[in-house]
């Protein structure tokens, strides 16, 4: 089931001392699908609004966290699938990143497509150390001259 706004009032109203602890967990692994659409939402948000010094004074962020985040919203245009499985909650934020710290320096987004295809239907069931493996190994894969150079060049450093 995908989160919804039913799901978040549902939550909101929970009473957790009287769950059990299989519905506990249920609970908890709402909230994480609930959190990760939440994310979608606010990248998305985040990807169209031009003035991060207005939405900075609005919550209360420096204006350098959400120049980053702006930046960082651009992920949802790089990697269109893996976003899809953020709004649908299957993959929380951290994951997502994950994959795009890696696939954000190839040259070419026919590579990017790519790297995400041999993922996306991998990457709801592993975590994000496992998921860094697999983007690593992918990203080899696609571009193995400018995975090359790349980690030679972080070895001289």
């Amino acid at each position: 089931m995908e989160p919804s706004g039913a799901i978040v009032d549902l939550l909101l109203g929970a009473n957790v001392a009287t769950l059990t602890e299989e519905q506990k967990l249920t609970a908890l692994v709402l909230v994480h699908r609930a959190i990760a659409s939440l994310h979608h939402v606010r990248l998305s948000l985040l990807h169209e609004v031009e003035d991060t010094a207005e939405i900075a004074m609005a919550i209360h962020e420096p204006e350098q966290s959400m120049v980053h985040q702006k930046h960082r919203s651009a992920m949802l245009d790089r990697l269109p699938r893996m976003a899809e499985l953020l709004r649908r909650g299957e993959i929380d934020l951290r994951r997502m990143e994950t994959v795009d710290d890696r696939v954000v320096h190839l040259a070419k987004p026919e590579l990017v497509t790519q790297v995400e295809n041999a993922l996306v239907d991998l990457a709801p069931s592993l975590t994000r150390t496992q998921l860094a493996r697999r983007t690593t190994k992918a990203v080899a894969e696609a571009d193995p001259l400018g995975y090359d150079q790349r980690r030679l060049k972080a070895q001289c450093r």
